[in-house]
Parts: structure tokens; C-alpha cells; sequence
């Protein structure tokens, strides 16, 4: 192990489109934060964010829980 922190992914989006975060669980409790949004959003197992018109570049974080634990996701979003 070399100690560097594994690459997040870029997710390349358009203002309008929508990002689908597929679960393999149901959650008890969503939360997403993203630049010029932070909130909860509906706990499904497939859950949807619309990116506002207004969204620059920044890093996107969702995370769950469950009754089982809780779970992180990130990456960093560049609007086009």
C-alpha cells in the first residue's frame, strides 16, 4: 500500500440533467451535498438529483444509511 487516496471519479454534467445513484439497498435516510445544493433528498434505491442551472465545479457527496450502517459516494462535478 502506498498511502495515496484512490482517485474520485468526474462526472461531466449538463444544468437540467438529471444523476440516478443506483443502490443495491433501500435506505432509511438520503443526504447529498454538491455545489449550490446541500440536502435530503427521497430514500429509494434508485435515487435522483436534477443538477440547478446555476452549478459550477465541485466535489458531490451522497450519503445513505440504513439499518444496517451507512455508505458514502463522491466524485467531483464539472457542469458543461
Amino acid at each position: 500500500m502506498d498511502g495515496r487516496l484512490p482517485r474520485r471519479p468526474v462526472l461531466r454534467v449538463a444544468p437540467g440533467e438529471q444523476l440516478r445513484f443506483h443502490l443495491r439497498f433501500t435506505p432509511r435516510m438520503a443526504h447529498l451535498s454538491a455545489p449550490g445544493f446541500q440536502g435530503r433528498l427521497p430514500a429509494f434505491r434508485t435515487i435522483g438529483w436534477t443538477v440547478p442551472e446555476r452549478t459550477g465545479r465541485g466535489t458531490l457527496s451522497l450519503l445513505v444509511r440504513a439499518r444496517s450502517g451507512s455508505a458514502s459516494y463522491g466524485g467531483t462535478l464539472v457542469v458543461r
